[in-house]
């Protein structure tokens, strides 16, 4: 046999086999198949750890004590998306959750959208430094600017981040100590008004942004400060552009002769009509990514 030939387990299948049937299991398939035989163990345990979601209080603690079990699984945990945490109930859990963030220094993608955003874990999750983080999003309220700031600097390859309705930092001397920071990774920001007028610079290779709440005269300053550059743009807010009347300010067409370079167009809001959708589409620079909804 050559030394390059796949391995086959006792079940008499090859190993990359295997991994695609494991991977379109469930997850508690895959829990199963860890007390199959030690081939499939590692299989099943690198899928099923490779993204964790944690929805409940309940569940920082039991995904805890699995890592402190076997503290190789930390290392296989790739993405971590934690969710509607409440301060109230399981009190072990602002404690707990800083600690078990900082065990997994693999983790790429990380996203925090706590229902309550004050625990006391804020502030020290954002003391932890991933080094291959590339994806942060974030919806708590900073009880520390300059916290957020070290966090945002320390990580500096990051590609996406989402802040939805978080506050931006409002420090003296803020923007000239990010223009020394490059963020030449960074071309992906989720936002809200506050932020994108905030004193912070405008990267320049800033290619997507989504602006979660907004006006339709925003559009203008959008147009202004990134008119070079964007290339997929997401709107959400109560009232939207107004169609494609050349006469009125910032109407469809507006967006479409400002940003030259714009491919993607995503608008959420109440009253969008479908209407929008094929009138962009017979843009050709488009190619049909127009997405309009309600």
């Amino acid at each position: 046999m050559s030394p390059h030939t796949t391995p086959v387990t006792d079940l008499g299948l090859p190993i990359e086999l295997w991994i695609q049937v494991l991977r379109s299991a469930s997850r508690g398939t895959q829990a199963k198949m860890m007390l199959v035989n030690r081939p499939l163990s590692e299989i099943a345990e690198s899928l099923l750890y490779h993204s964790v979601t944690l929805t409940w209080n309940i569940d920082v603690p039991k995904f805890s004590q699995s890592i402190a079990s076997c503290i190789r699984r930390a290392s296989l945990v790739i993405d971590i998306h934690i969710l509607q945490i409440k301060p109230l109930g399981d009190n072990r859990v602002p404690a707990l959750l800083p600690y078990l963030i900082g065990t997994l220094q693999n983790l790429r993608t990380m996203t925090l959208k706590m229902t309550v955003a004050r625990m006391a874990s804020c502030d020290d999750i954002l003391h932890i430094r991933l080094p291959h983080l590339r994806s942060f999003t974030c919806n708590m309220n900073i009880n520390s600017d300059e916290v957020f700031f070290n966090f945002l600097t320390a990580h500096e390859e990051l590609v996406e981040l989402d802040l939805g309705f978080t506050y931006p930092p409002n420090l003296p001397g803020v923007e000239d100590r990010l223009d020394k920071k490059p963020f030449s990774s960074l071309h992906t920001i989720a936002c809200s008004s506050r932020w994108l007028n905030s004193r912070l610079p405008v990267l320049h290779n800033l290619t997507h942004l989504y602006r979660t709440g907004y006006i339709a005269t925003e559009v203008a300053h959008i147009a202004t400060l990134l008119d070079p550059q964007l290339i997929s743009l997401r709107l959400r807010g109560r009232r939207i552009l107004t169609g494609w009347d050349r006469t009125e300010p910032w109407s469809l067409h507006e967006v479409a002769t400002k940003l030259p370079k714009l491919r993607y167009l995503q608008i959420d809001a109440p009253h969008v009509c479908s209407l929008l959708v094929p009138l962009l589409r017979s843009e050709h620079k488009y190619s049909g990514l127009v997405q309009a909804t309600n």
